[in-house]
């Protein structure tokens, strides 16, 4: 996590970040109150992403190859096999990527600790980072 919180901060500096030199900005991604909390919530979503790909992907393999031979036969397009057959095989997934994002979510105060302590502006201040600074 943390790890990924340096690389992230320094993809995003306003002098020597990759993201600014792709954007032709310079734009303080972090440093500025309208743009921080929208960064830090990049950042959560693409440390989140190869995790639910791994487990929908687990979920789409584990659907058996008869019965999306058999829908091919039938003749059922695409539209059909992923709404008729590919999303009730996988819907157990999805509850449970749903909830353990959420709780992710929720206790996600490492990088509001390591890259903005909470500003600026306290805009990136969560509930969890609240209880870390205080206690």
């Amino acid at each position: 996590m943390s790890a990924a919180c340096m690389v992230f901060k320094s993809m995003f500096s306003p002098t020597l970040g990759i993201v600014n030199a792709i954007l032709g900005t310079q734009l303080g991604w972090l440093e500025s109150r309208s743009t921080a909390l929208y960064t830090i919530i990049i950042l959560t979503v693409w440390m989140g992403i190869g995790f639910d790909f791994l487990l929908f992907l687990s979920a789409l393999r584990g659907i058996p190859t008869h019965v999306m031979e058999a829908a091919k036969l039938d003749g059922a397009g695409l539209f059909t096999r992923v709404v008729k057959i590919q999303l009730p095989f996988i819907s157990p997934t999805i509850p449970y990527v749903m909830c353990t994002n959420l709780v992710l979510a929720m206790m996600c105060s490492a990088p509001m600790i390591i890259i903005t302590q909470g500003g600026p502006s306290r805009s990136t201040t969560s509930l969890m980072y609240l209880m870390f600074a205080s206690g």
